[in-house]
């Protein structure tokens, strides 16, 4: 705006400038044109004027021809020279003015140095003189014209010339106009292309917004009206994005972010759209697609994201869940449409099928989900979650020796709500923290209930990916134990395969300090993760604990067999004890005995069961593998 105005002010000046100049140069054109004029008319009759007097009888009769002047008439004077030969005044028309006035010496001095007429100023008046010299004479015959007002009126004599420099300064302020106009407007137009990309557009990707993406699924869905093509709106979410992007920084989560959407916009054809509304979230639109071509281009995209990505020198995995909603089969309008997809997408995150159609039962689901998350805060602070304890058996004595800690909710009205339906929740809500912290309270203060009751058993706890990227968590679980007097080695932390392996340095750092203090330490899930056995030497971990879809199948599937096996072969050259999850049957426990397992867990010993139930338990029975019951002990 105040470039704009510089400008504005700047050409005005100039265009006044302009106009000043021409006129003040056409005034005095003027000025000097018309006097030049006047002098031209006036010489011819004051030369034959002094002609006749030298004709007439030869003398001059300066009585007849010289008279008082009239106010407005010419002033007519007689010069004769002088005995030094200069000129001075000898006769005059007027008396106003005496002969021997100071105001004739410039006058003089001009007719002597050969000027025959001109304009001069006498007397606050101004005159033009003529001078003719009267021919065999010693005398000159001067005549005083007082200017006509018409002379001197800039009204008059500049009319003609201040018209044309008006003309022309007009003529240059139009075009300057113009030019500066189309300067501007061309500004304003980038000014205002550029305002509206970014409206429209996301910053970091350069993908079309939200709101552009809604406005063309509107146009689409107008375009069904006209032409009854459907209209396919897929919306996908990065798995586990959070948890990169805490491990790795945002700048990490920024470029894994860039290279996903160059990544879409390559799968995708020049008439659809790929769009980023917001965080790890991306929507594709077919605007004339139906729910197989939407099948087949979400295919099409998460293959497009399987090559691992580099980030900073580290290759990650990056996996994505798609939800698929076609209008006007799951939707009526644009805003449905994008629920459903988004309630699609979460369904398929839940059961990792990478991508889903929406259905109505989705949608009930989703608003569960909804609902429970306003409700899982409200639990963790009025005391509705508890912990049961499964135990763990050592296959060489026969004793349980440890329980593993398993979070539950019974909710008021829903009942029992399973851990993997509220964790993934706490996750993604940032109530991850509250819950680890509730489980290490209620966990360590059953220890000591036990342990004053004679029963001495490690205690297992599961730790959550986020928990790993929380340096400060060694320090306060080593205060927690100083506190309560608890040896450390009594406690064990459960941390997943693929939480470690996600950035394995800040793991490795966060390990080490429960190391330090003396935690015992656990892979869990072992084998669903992508470890590398390079590495996984290098962590302080001292158990592997084989996830239960392996185990269970065992003795009917020998590909289960053979992982089960190399695992524990693996896990004892590491010099690793080894537990297995998912021991359902006595067939299953005798191979696993076979094998060399160290310690294992599972329906077939006990199910989880409340801290109460598990002392009764305790009382009343002792495993001994190879005998199928639970004995005293």
């Amino acid at each position: 705006m105040k470039l704009r105005t510089w400008l504005v002010l700047s050409f005005v000046g100039f265009t006044l400038l302009i106009v000043v100049l021409f006129g003040a140069i056409a005034y005095q054109i003027a000025i000097d044109n018309q006097v030049d004029k006047e002098i031209g008319l006036l010489q011819f009759p004051l030369k034959d004027q002094a002609a006749t007097m030298v004709a007439r009888n030869g003398a001059i009769r300066w009585e007849e021809w010289l008279h008082t002047a009239e106010p407005g008439e010419d002033i007519n004077l007689v010069l004769s020279k002088s005995e030094s030969g200069g000129l001075r005044p000898t006769m005059s028309s007027t008396s106003a003015i005496p002969l021997d006035s100071d105001m004739y010496v410039p006058l003089i001095k001009r007719i002597s140095a050969g000027e025959t007429g001109g304009r001069i100023d006498l007397s606050g008046e101004s005159y033009l003189w003529i001078a003719a010299k009267i021919d065999s004479s010693p005398y000159t015959l001067l005549t005083l014209h007082q200017l006509n007002h018409h002379v001197t009126s800039p009204l008059k004599t500049l009319s003609a010339r201040i018209i044309a420099a008006g003309v022309i300064a007009v003529w240059i302020a139009v075009w300057g106009g113009l030019i500066i106009a189309g300067l501007f407007v061309k500004r304003q137009e980038k000014h205002n292309a550029a305002i509206l990309h970014q409206a429209l557009h996301d910053e970091l990707t350069g993908l079309p917004n939200r709101n552009l993406l809604y406005d063309r699924l509107q146009q689409a869905i107008n375009l069904w009206h006209r032409a009854q093509k459907t209209v396919a709106l897929l919306i996908m979410d990065l798995d586990r994005f959070k948890e990169i992007n805490d491990a790795l920084g945002h700048q990490s989560g920024d470029q894994i972010l860039v290279q996903t959407a160059k990544r879409l916009r390559e799968a995708l054809r020049d008439t659809d759209t790929v769009a980023r509304l917001g965080g790890d979230e991306f929507a594709l639109l077919l605007p004339a697609g139906d729910a197989q071509q939407a099948t087949l281009l979400a295919a099409k995209a998460l293959k497009a994201l399987e090559p691992p990505y580099q980030i900073n020198g580290i290759d990650i995995d990056v996996k994505a869940s798609v939800g698929i909603a076609v209008y006007p089969d799951h939707g009526n309008n644009a805003d449905d449409l994008i629920r459903h997809a988004d309630v699609a997408m979460y369904q398929a995150k839940q059961q990792c099928s990478g991508f889903m159609i929406y259905t109505t039962e989705s949608d009930t689901n989703s608003l569960n989900r909804l609902t429970l998350q306003g409700e899982l805060r409200h639990a963790i602070e009025n005391g509705e979650l508890s912990l049961y304890y499964q135990p763990q058996v050592d296959l060489m004595s026969g004793a349980v020796t440890g329980v593993e800690a398993l979070l539950r909710w019974r909710h008021p009205q829903r009942g029992f709500i399973p851990p993997d339906e509220f964790i993934p929740l706490a996750e993604m809500n940032g109530l991850i923290s509250m819950l680890t912290e509730l489980v290490l309270n209620k966990a360590l203060h059953q220890y000591n209930i036990w342990r004053k009751t004679g029963i001495h058993l490690t205690i297992a706890i599961n730790l959550s990916a986020r928990n790993l990227h929380d340096a400060r968590l060694p320090a306060h679980i080593s205060n927690m134990l100083s506190a309560l007097k608890i040896p450390p080695d009594h406690i064990h932390l459960e941390i997943t395969e693929s939480a470690m392996m996600l950035d394995p340095a800040k793991a490795k750092q966060v390990l080490d300090g429960f190391d330090n203090i003396g935690l015992g330490l656990a892979i869990d899930d072992f084998g669903t993760g992508y470890s590398s056995l390079s590495y996984l030497k290098r962590l302080p971990v001292d158990v592997i604990k084989i996830d239960k879809s392996f185990v269970i199948d065992m003795t009917k599937d020998e590909s289960d067999a053979s992982i089960v096996r190399a695992t524990i072969d693996l896990a004892h050259t590491l010099g690793l004890r080894v537990v297995a999850e998912g021991v359902e049957d006595m067939e299953t426990l005798s191979v696993l005995e076979k094998l060399g397992c160290d310690i294992v867990q599972g329906y077939y010993i006990s199910k989880p069961v409340p801290p109460e139930e598990l002392v009764r338990w305790l009382a009343d029975n002792r495993f001994k593998p190879g005998r199928g019951k639970a004995v005293a002990g």
